[in-house]
């Protein structure tokens, strides 16, 4: 029995072995049965609000295995060397989780400044419109959206009807649908504003919903989450697109319906509706619907107004 611990407490871990997920504690602190290796453990938490931690646990010889010379020569003590069975994991990880940084001050380095100067996405005024950049609010009708080459947007704000105000920082180089953003002032990352970059099983979750976005009408993925409290199945389904308008724009979206399931007892069952803007990949609209169990925090929202930075 192994026993992760974290500071703070609370974080959702994986464990890995060679590259393969052997075990997975839900909340720390909270132990897991391993057998025996001769191979490291990798563990990873995440928490949210700080950024992930990883640390690596290796196998110690156990000092009672010289026994084995005894009783099976050096023929025994090479075979439990070379299977594990002569090593033991430590008892207690415990990781030390680093608050997740904030907002870089206006006029300091930024993530995403050095994308904004390609800026793929932006709001366009008529040409014979010649109010400042603050009057930009009431010019909201008639603005209209460039084609972009990348999922994410770039140099705008999204205000959204539950208060949340997104400012877009466009791409991180390291993904095209990897989207810097500023929610509410503090700095985050989302795969196409749904998939956290910080979740747990993040690897699987942005597969899943990418395939589903890209996929045509009726694409289905799933995969099993870990977050704290327990276990979950999550499936996007591709529900086709729709025409909307909002803030007085025409937006051409995807539909993409994520269905959570709790699992191992869990009751918990919802889904949640997402309508991504199809050249952008900005999340324009979102319904959430409860069917059982504990309730979730998830408010819908819909785009309200979006304007340039500084209107």
């Amino acid at each position: 029995m192994v026993t992760v611990s974290t500071t703070p407490a609370g974080a959702a871990c994986t464990v890995e072995r060679n590259g393969q997920r052997v075990a997975a504690v839900p909340m720390t602190p909270s132990s897991f049965r391993i057998d025996k290796s001769v191979h490291p453990l990798a563990v990873t938490c995440f928490k949210d609000g700080y950024q992930p931690a990883t640390t690596s646990a290796a196998p110690t010889f156990v000092a009672s295995t010289v026994g084995n010379l005894i009783a099976g020569g050096i023929v025994g003590i090479m075979v439990d060397a070379a299977s594990g069975a002569s090593n033991r994991y430590p008892s207690d990880i415990r990781l030390f989780l680093t608050s997740s940084p904030a907002p870089a001050a206006p006029g300091t380095s930024d993530p995403g400044a050095t994308a904004a100067a390609t800026t793929p996405f932006a709001i366009v005024r008529p040409a014979d419109a010649v109010a400042p950049v603050r009057q930009a609010a009431a010019l909201a009708p008639q603005l209209s959206l460039q084609t972009s080459s990348t999922l994410c947007p770039n140099g705008v704000s999204a205000w959204r009807s539950n208060g949340v105000i997104v400012t877009y920082l466009g791409s991180d180089p390291s993904s095209p649908e990897l989207c810097v953003q500023s929610v509410n002032g503090r700095s985050s990352k989302f795969y196409l504003g749904v998939v956290a970059a910080y979740a747990p099983n993040v690897a699987a979750a942005r597969t899943a919903m990418m395939k589903s976005f890209e996929g045509p009408l009726g694409t289905t993925n799933e995969y099993t989450d870990i977050q704290q409290g327990g276990f979950w199945k999550e499936v996007f389904k591709n529900d086709g697109e729709e025409q909307i308008t909002l803030a007085g724009m025409s937006f051409t979206t995807v539909r993409i319906v994520k269905r959570r399931e709790g699992l191992m007892g869990n009751s918990y069952k919802a889904e949640t509706t997402y309508w991504l803007d199809r050249r952008t990949g900005m999340l324009v609209k979102l319904d959430h619907q409860h069917i059982n169990g504990r309730q979730a925090g998830v408010q819908p929202f819909q785009l309200v107004r979006l304007l340039e930075p500084g209107a």
